[in-house]
């Protein structure tokens, strides 16, 4: 989380060793200046795959003021994209740049350029990302539908794939009444029959959507099975999933189970708080949120940037710790029907008296267990004066860092 203080001016002479492989930026010291008005904190970034960094970006005077200045970044490696949020900044303030890892990157060691551009007028730092692949991972689910339980086991490779994954189905009463293993998960095929639903499933649910079904061999009833896990979840340590089977191929019903899933992963768990960051926009309007799940899966050392293109910060705030949706609250059922189409939590984090000229009421929504994910989404919604100027709904991608 970047905190608003003194920007201190860094020389950019010193260049990162040799990189180790792939293709590198190449820029002269003398093209930078040893009086380079562009700051990276840090400069450098280890990242595993299939998460992400932030780096905080500063432009400092003194020439050049009143301009918004652009922001972008080159040289980075295969599978890493950078996002900056604002996208512009004027001299004196900073931006967050994330830079996010796919999940099936390989091990690489990479000099990349900041530049910001206003008219004429150029700034640029050098900065350096490692990008460590993950390890695989085992994860085991359970969960139930009415008298029907079920279980999954096995493993996901770098890109979050099943793979040797076996699914157990038992009967109350009966016993198992299925067990089968496949040697990897395969993509929802377009011309699927039950194409539509999935789709439907996944969004909803937030999640990714495996084919599943048996081979022909283990699969006399001729069933149908799907496998919904949220991105990242070969990071995590916990994690929410959901098994969708239409049997016979939906002649003999369905069943839809949801799994409570534990990893190998090395993410956040319960009683051990994460950090995370967080950003999207609303049109011209970008939303930033940093903060940190405690131990208790509550958002506490919040931050809140709000900014618009061609303008800059429009508002900033921070909270100690969010807070649950009161009962009397004015916006209790708007939040309640949110909560559900989105399948997450609502926050409340109205800002305190001296930060809310305003009177707006603020919210935010995660899904429970996004500490445990290495990306997730939240929403970020904004009463305007208590909703008699409008509001603003904003989508956002986090990840934990």
């Amino acid at each position: 989380m970047f905190k608003p203080g003194p920007i201190l001016v860094a020389s950019l002479a010193v260049l990162y060793g040799a990189c180790t492989s792939g293709e590198d930026v190449s820029v002269a010291e003398d093209a930078l200046g040893a009086a380079s008005r562009l700051t990276l904190s840090p400069r450098q970034v280890t990242v595993t795959a299939g998460r992400s960094a932030a780096v905080e970006v500063a432009l400092i005077g003194p020439h050049a003021r009143g301009l918004l200045w652009q922001l972008r970044a080159d040289g980075l490696p295969a599978g890493v994209t950078a996002v900056f949020a604002p996208s512009a900044i004027a001299v004196g303030q900073s931006a967050r740049l994330t830079l996010s890892v796919a999940a099936g990157a390989q091990a690489i060691d990479r000099r990349f350029l900041v530049e910001a551009t206003a008219h004429h007028h150029r700034e640029a730092a050098l900065g350096r990302i490692v990008v460590q692949p993950a390890a695989p991972a085992t994860f085991s689910c359970t969960g139930t539908d009415g008298t029907v339980a079920q279980s999954v086991t096995g493993a996901l490779d770098a890109a979050g794939r099943p793979v040797g994954v076996t699914f157990t189905t038992s009967q109350a009463g009966t016993g198992v009444i299925s067990r089968y293993t496949l040697a990897r998960a395969a993509d929802v095929a377009a011309a699927d029959p039950n194409a539509v639903d999935v789709a439907w499933w996944a969004a909803s649910l937030h999640m990714g959507a495996w084919d599943v079904t048996p081979l022909p061999v283990d699969n006399p009833n001729l069933d149908s099975s799907y496998l919904f896990l949220p991105t990242g979840a070969q990071l995590a340590s916990a994690f929410p999933g959901f098994s969708y089977v239409l049997l016979a191929g939906g002649a003999q019903g369905s069943l839809q189970i949801t799994l409570d899933c534990r990893g190998s992963g090395a993410g956040g768990g319960a009683g051990v708080p994460v950090a995370f960051a967080c950003a999207g926009n609303d049109g011209p309007v970008t939303e930033t949120i940093d903060g940190t799940f405690d131990a208790a899966a509550t958002p506490v050392a919040l931050t809140f940037t709000m900014a618009r293109a061609g303008v800059g910060v429009l508002s900033r705030y921070a909270l100690d710790t969010a807070l649950a949706v009161a009962v009397g609250d004015p916006n209790a059922a708007d939040l309640a029907s949110f909560a559900t189409q989105l399948g997450m939590t609502p926050w409340d984090v109205t800002p305190l008296p001296a930060d809310n000229p305003n009177g707006d009421n603020a919210y935010v929504l995660f899904p429970t267990g996004a500490a445990n994910l290495s990306t997730f989404q939240g929403f970020y919604y904004d009463v305007l004066a208590g909703g008699t100027q409008g509001n603003q709904q904003i989508l956002v991608s986090c990840t934990p860092l």
